[in-house]
């Protein structure tokens, strides 16, 4: 007798949620549904949700609806990024470390600002084309974790504090860094063509106050990243390092412009640049310290820099650098700070 009661009260439960069902698939009844009620003892975040689940049953085609199938980029952290980059650089310090620095630079060269950018087909890009293609690849294997122009721009970033932290440096030092920038829209097809002063002209200093919106102090100072990398006859047709610490960002750019008895020469590719003691400098180095007189052509008057007039100002800003290598720094940093920040 027990267990009929039990098999019927069974038999009820089951016809009652047959009923529910039926109730609830009348609900979504995509020719007919309108806005369905909230059940009893349901919550409004409940409710909202399942109303959104009702909704894809009869419009799978709406976005939110898809959303699943939209890959979402990773959420890091700046410290766990810059951390990968710092590895990408150590990976091949002596190209990656000043490339990355000079692909900030080269980037932000123009009208449309740090894009990331660079054209392979100008002269000037070429040495840095291997390290902006790994670049890519990197990003792109990151999941593209923020845009690309900020990416450049981290990597940039990064390189600062990796140069000067290595012995000999300022030391460690940390940079601030915003996103937001314009990316390009094909880094690997980009045809903007960025111009540059070449290494034989001797206005650096008015291209980067004019670019940038530098003053002559921090335009000055900015070109204390001559002091990462060297020239290659391959790329620029110029050969050697700035100074005898090419792989560390500090000023002894300065103390070689200032102590190194410069002597006009010719690059195996017959370009013009001052040599000492293997190491080399382009007339737009040599300008910060002395007047070179170049009245025609590219050849100065003068072959020897001890010979040529002392540059009065921007010597003594020069002087200033070999001296206190932190003051250099603190410039060095607001320099790269507004280059990258400029419109």
């Amino acid at each position: 007798m027990k267990l009929q009661i039990i098999i019927s009260a069974l038999l009820i439960i089951v016809a009652l949620v047959q009923i529910t069902e039926a109730q609830r698939s009348r609900r979504v009844n995509c020719n007919t549904r309108g806005r369905s009620r909230r059940y009893r003892n349901e919550s409004r975040a409940q409710a909202r949700q399942r109303r959104k689940e009702e909704r894809c049953l009869c419009k799978p085609h709406l976005a939110q609806c898809n959303a699943h199938t939209t890959p979402k980029k990773p959420v890091v952290s700046l410290a766990s990024l810059k951390s990968t980059l710092k590895s990408f650089l150590e990976a091949d310090l002596p190209t990656r470390l000043p490339a990355s620095l000079r692909l900030v630079f080269h980037s932000c060269v123009g009208s449309t600002g740090c894009d990331g950018c660079i054209n392979g087909n100008v002269n000037n890009n070429i040495g840095l084309m291997a390290v902006y293609d790994d670049a890519i690849d990197l990003w792109i294997s990151l999941g593209q974790p923020i845009g690309f122009a900020d990416f450049i721009v981290l990597l940039g970033t990064v390189a600062v504090e990796t140069g000067m932290a290595q012995e000999g440096g300022p030391g460690k030092r940390t940079l601030p860094f915003r996103t937001g920038r314009q990316s390009c829209r094909n880094p690997r097809n980009y045809n903007f063509m960025h111009t540059f002063p070449q290494g034989q002209d001797p206005r650096s200093l008015e291209f980067l106050m004019a670019e940038f919106g530098l003053s002559r102090r921090l335009a000055i100072a900015l070109m204390g990243g001559h002091s990462l990398g060297r020239c290659r006859a391959e790329n620029s047709g110029f050969v050697g390092p700035w100074d005898r610490t090419p792989e560390v960002l500090d000023n002894t750019y300065y103390l070689s412009l200032v102590n190194a008895d410069w002597q006009l020469g010719d690059s195996p590719n017959g370009f013009t640049q001052w040599n000492a003691d293997g190491a080399m400098m382009l007339h737009a180095d040599m300008t910060l310290i002395r007047d070179l007189n170049i009245a025609s052509g590219e050849r100065p008057t003068c072959t020897s820099a001890s010979n040529c007039p002392l540059n009065g100002a921007d010597n003594n800003r020069v002087q200033r650098y070999t001296r206190n290598q932190n003051e250099w720094a603190n410039d060095f940093e607001k320099a790269f700070l507004k280059m990258v920040e400029h419109r």
